[in-house]
């Protein structure tokens, strides 16, 4: 069943839907995790993770490109790009000094208005259930629904769509997302699994939470 699927490959209307269901979550989910009722975030987070398991199952059950045993060299590689990732945002951040990015102000909000239990929670998001989540959708899901495309389309719009859903207003949202979307990218490439650019965004998440 799991062949016949990838050699249908999905029509691309089925893909651009579920771009524009995942879109949406996204943009909604931090309403969720206002704390609005007690439990939210508990609730958020398990309906996240749902959604992760059933992504990483069906990606790897049809093609494959979500996990491997680590290999060195490409952990390496994921390390180097990672440490690149840094001197970019860096240099952007001099060249182009801004306030936070409107993604960043709603991360902020949500961090200074729940609870202490409710925090935790959202620590446990940001840090690894978001980077879990977007990965699969942008680096797996996009990547494979793609491919009959050709490996430019695979590249630029899945980069694209990464910068878009984190809301860029400014000249530096639009570098600073796109270059770290680029180079999570190119850790996808050459690794050509989905588990590296997770480990690359998981590093960067809990850097820029604390």
């Amino acid at each position: 069943m799991m062949k016949k699927l990838n050699d249908l490959h999905i029509p691309s209307l089925i893909v651009l839907i579920f771009i524009t269901f995942q879109i949406g979550y996204i943009n909604l989910l931090p309403l969720l995790f206002r704390g609005f009722f007690p439990g939210s975030m508990a609730i958020g987070s398990v309906i996240v993770m749902l959604i992760i398991a059933g992504t990483a199952y069906f990606l790897q059950a049809t093609n494959g490109s979500v996990w491997e045993r680590p290999q060195g060299y490409k952990l390496i590689f994921t390390l180097m790009v990672f440490f690149l990732m840094y001197l970019t945002i860096i240099v952007i951040s001099q060249l182009y000094p801004s306030p936070v990015s409107d993604n960043q102000a709603e991360i902020n909000y949500i961090n200074t208005h729940i609870g202490a239990i409710n925090q935790l929670f959202f620590k446990f998001t940001l840090i690894f259930l978001a980077p879990l989540f977007e990965e699969l959708l942008f680096r797996g899901w996009l990547v494979w629904g793609l491919a009959g495309w050709g490996k430019i389309i695979q590249f630029i719009l899945p980069t694209l769509l990464f910068t878009l859903v984190h809301g860029p207003s400014r000249l530096a949202d639009w570098l600073t997302y796109g270059s770290l979307a680029t180079l999570l990218m190119i850790i996808r490439f050459y690794t050509k699994k989905v588990q590296y650019p997770m480990f690359a965004h998981i590093i960067w998440n809990a850097f820029s939470s604390f």
